[in-house]
């Protein structure tokens, strides 16, 4: 059986591959199965954003907002009570 994520370690860098061939290693399952549809959303918002940001701390409060404003959703108490009761969540995109 294969390892499901490769771990290397070089002069104080670690790098973490995600080894799945069998789909090619491909996220967007897994991103499917774990992230709720405004997680996800504000995910990429945050990214696009970060290209052009004119700093790492505007970026980090956006992330801080993010975070906020998932707390808060539908999506994520539906996630938590998946979580508790183990079947996969079923979001609202709320």
């Amino acid at each position: 059986m294969t390892q499901p994520l490769l771990i290397e370690h070089d002069d104080g860098i670690d790098r973490v591959t995600l080894n799945r061939p069998d789909s090619l290693n491909a996220l967007d399952p897994l991103i499917d199965a774990l992230a709720s549809p405004v997680g996800l959303r504000l995910s990429k918002e945050c990214l696009n954003m970060a290209v052009g940001a004119g700093s790492l701390e505007s970026v980090i409060a956006m992330e801080d907002r993010n975070q906020v404003l998932c707390s808060r959703s539908e999506d994520f108490q539906e996630a938590i009570r998946a979580f508790l009761e183990k079947r996969k969540p079923v979001y609202i995109r709320r």
